[in-house]
Order: C-alpha cells, then structure tokens, then sequence
C-alpha cells in the first residue's frame, strides 16, 4: 500500500482509499483488457449485431466490472466507482488517441500505398 504522505494519494481522487494512481490505472487497464476480450467473443459470435447481443453485452460487462470492483478495492467498505470509471473512460480516450496518431502517421508517411497496390 502506498502512505499518506505518498505525492499520489495526495490527488484527490485517490486521498480516501490509500491507493496510488499506479495501482488504479493498472485496474483501469485490466477492465479495458477484459472487455475488449468479451467483445471480440461477442462480435465473433456475431450478437453484437443484434440488440438483445448487445444488451447482454452491457449487462455481461457491467457485472463484471461490479465484481472487479469488488475484488479490487475490498479493503475499502464501498468500491470507489467514480474513480475506477474515470480511470477507464481516461484509458480508452487515450488508447483511441494514441491509435488515431498511429494510424495518420502510417497514412502521412505512405506506408498504406504499397499495401493498396499489392490489393489492386
């Protein structure tokens, strides 16, 4: 566990729990991983074309994270929720982010055009 005067339990979402920010990213990173895996299940089962594949999606996913949370934080009485979800959003922004640089850099550089030709 980290101590109190540590400079990451300091920040306010992380002053109550005693948690640093390391071990809370490293969290956020597990559930992105997690679900990135149920939905390459689901899609390749092809239910996420579906509405009710999608509904069990969400339902399959969001039980999940309640029993990560549950496992994760359980020295504290209640899972910190708002942390943990804005430590994912942050990680799936900056995942998509860091994507899309790669890719426009790939792009700009034209490392796609022998790929193109080679499909032509």
């Amino acid at each position: 566990m980290v101590r109190r005067n540590d400079l990451a339990s300091n920040v306010l979402l992380f002053r109550a729990s005693g948690d640093s920010l390391g071990n809370t990213y490293a969290f956020a990173l597990y559930m992105f991983g997690t679900t990135s895996w149920f939905s390459t299940l689901f899609a390749l089962a092809g239910w996420l074309e579906q509405p009710r594949g999608l509904t069990a999606f969400l339902l399959v996913t969001i039980a999940y994270a309640a029993w990560a949370m549950g496992g994760f934080y359980g020295h504290v009485r209640r899972p910190p929720v708002l942390r943990a979800t804005l430590m994912i959003v942050f990680n799936v922004v900056l995942t998509n982010l860091i994507a899309l640089l790669l890719g426009n850099l790939i792009v700009w550089l034209g490392l796609l055009e022998p790929l193109a030709d080679a499909l032509t």
